[in-house]
């Protein structure tokens, strides 16, 4: 993926070489392309409409792509078949879409009630130069309504990048200066909308942790989220970045503008362990009460603590003999991963990232990997392609695997037993599950020993 550091531009849906190069389709990847990510991303920000300056089935796609494959999610206030669309064709690939473009957004303005109007510029008018920021001049110039454009034609990359430029368009065209920071106000990033099938339980477990300790946290995307949660990220004392890359641009980009500091936390925490890391990283960067923070550990531990004893004689009986195998995008593989060996006493015997990172997080996310409790190592693949993942876990043995739904028959192939973590999530119903926080190591517990203990 070519992405935002240039190099050859490569389909969204096709393998590169180590130069670069385009090396043909890829079987079933674990995301659409960066249009998907920013119509993720729009449609989960309360009462935002997309306008698709697309070709008629960009969007309705996405209704598979990033909504009921992240658990049969839904598509928000204005989002599926009721998306505005400029459903451009031959006419406007011959003539230009600009015209075709500030007819919808009129038309939109007119008859859907918004907060924001986000148009998601797709391939077509990439490929042939459309004119949009003089579009929107124009319009601005005339409506009172916020728009904002977000340039994500397929081809630019996946849907993860396309998370990224939706929020790196909103610094660009939104966000202003404010006067004063809000000491304990911190920004959330890093779990993206429905690429994440978890994200909505995992980013209601975060703010929950973080207010015990006097933390007001700044989600953007879901319930509660919407433009002033936007508009709100100057604000910040602090942006939080819950992944070993995802939503570390933006988080520069916050701190060069706005001077928001930044930290990241690489991985979703998974557990009273990482949790508890989360939580003393958090208060040392925003200079919290220790006294506050160390009696909240104390008592979120001490409950998640007694859940895992609880689990403890089940666990030690029916585990040691089941080696685990993961598939799952980098923040979500490194949290269960760290959880199952340091926590539950599971073996690891392969991890693979299916979300692409860059290069220089791959560095650090095998360091995470590679330094686990006991001297457990685990072999760190990082493949999207279906068919290569597949053959990887063809060749290794393991009893227990946590992937996606991609992964669900061929673990029957293997007899191991299968639980789903990450993108995409076609056998489930998510609405606010999460493996994340204190408790939910004892959570994903409850559901791997349920698939143990069915035979009983």
């Amino acid at each position: 993926m070519s992405g935002a550091s240039g190099g050859a531009v490569v389909a969204a849906n096709e393998v590169q070489d180590a130069n670069g190069d385009a090396q043909g389709p890829l079987e079933a990847p674990r995301f659409t392309c960066a249009f998907g990510g920013a119509y993720a991303a729009t449609v989960n920000l309360e009462r935002a409409i997309p306008i698709g300056h697309a070709g008629g089935g960009c969007i309705f796609q996405q209704v598979f792509g990033t909504n009921l494959a992240a658990g049969a999610q839904g598509v928000g206030y204005i989002g599926g078949s009721a998306s505005p669309s400029c459903n451009l064709s031959e006419k406007e690939v011959i003539f230009g879409g600009a015209e075709r473009l500030k007819e919808q957004v009129e038309a939109t303005l007119e008859l859907v009630d918004g907060d924001v109007y986000v148009i998601l510029g797709a391939c077509i008018p990439a490929l042939v130069g459309d004119d949009v920021p003089s579009v929107l001049r124009e319009l601005r110039s005339r409506v009172t309504h916020p728009i904002l454009y977000v340039d994500v034609p397929g081809f630019a990359g996946n849907s993860y990048l396309g998370y990224e430029r939706f929020l790196l368009a909103a610094i660009d065209q939104l966000l202003a200066p404010v006067p004063e920071k809000s000491p304990r106000l911190v920004n959330v990033l890093g779990v993206p909308p429905n690429l994440n099938p978890y994200w909505k339980g995992t980013l209601k477990v975060i703010r929950r942790v973080l207010k015990r300790v006097g933390v007001e946290t700044n989600l953007v995307f879901g319930r509660g989220g919407g433009l002033a949660e936007l508009q709100r990220l100057p604000a910040a004392a602090l942006t939080l970045v819950l992944s070993p890359w995802l939503g570390v641009q933006t988080a520069r980009a916050l701190e060069d503008r706005f001077q928001v500091p930044w930290v990241r936390f690489p991985s979703i925490p998974i557990g009273p362990a990482a949790t508890s890391e989360l939580l003393r990283l958090v208060a040392e960067r925003l200079e919290l009460d220790r006294e506050l923070v160390d009696r909240v550990i104390g008592e979120e531990q001490a409950e998640a603590d007694h859940l895992l004893d609880v689990a403890g004689d089940t666990v030690a009986m029916l585990s040691p003999s089941l080696h685990l195998a993961v598939v799952a995008d980098s923040a979500t593989a490194v949290g269960v991963t760290r959880f199952m060996v340091e926590e539950a006493g599971f073996y690891p015997v392969l991890v693979v990232i299916t979300d692409d990172p860059p290069e220089e997080a791959r560095e650090q996310i095998r360091d995470q990997l590679g330094h686990l409790a006991y001297g457990l190592a685990p072999e760190v693949r990082f493949e999207v392609d279906t068919f290569r993942i597949q053959e990887v876990l063809k060749d290794r043995d393991y009893g227990l695997l946590l992937a996606s739904s991609l992964e669900k028959f061929l673990a029957k192939e293997k007899k191991a037993f299968y639980l789903n973590i990450s993108y995409p999530a076609h056998d489930r119903l998510l609405l606010d599950r999460t493996y994340a926080g204190f408790g939910g190591g004892a959570i994903l517990l409850e559901d791997v020993f349920a698939l143990l203990l069915e035979p009983f």
